[in-house]
């Protein structure tokens, strides 16, 4: 969502709009931190690299993780889910997680 006026071809996102998406995007950080301290060493290390968090990427495979972390790619792929349904049960608990249910 964003919100732009525009006059001709020129357009530029008001100075309200531009500090709400920041907000936003720092209180969507700060939850995924605070999920990701919930994690045990190796499901955090799973879920960073698989979507990209740890190193600002794109993310990568299981395959890539697998060999990384020295575990089968089927092992990858169990702490990843059993992480994602631990982050699901959480967010529930963290006050700073309510505007994601608005």
């Amino acid at each position: 969502k964003r919100n732009e006026l525009c006059f001709g071809t020129h357009c530029s996102t008001t100075d309200a709009d531009f500090y709400e998406m920041n907000e936003e995007q720092e209180q969507k950080h700060f939850v995924v931190e605070k999920l990701l301290a919930r994690l045990d060493d190796r499901e955090r290390i799973v879920i960073s690299k698989y979507f990209g968090i740890e190193d600002d990427s794109d993310g990568h495979n299981l395959d890539e993780i697998s060999k990384d972390l020295n575990l089968s790619t089927e092992r990858v792929r169990q702490l990843k889910v059993k992480a994602i349904n631990r982050m699901r049960a959480e967010v529930f608990d963290i006050k700073e997680a309510e505007f994601l249910f608005r």
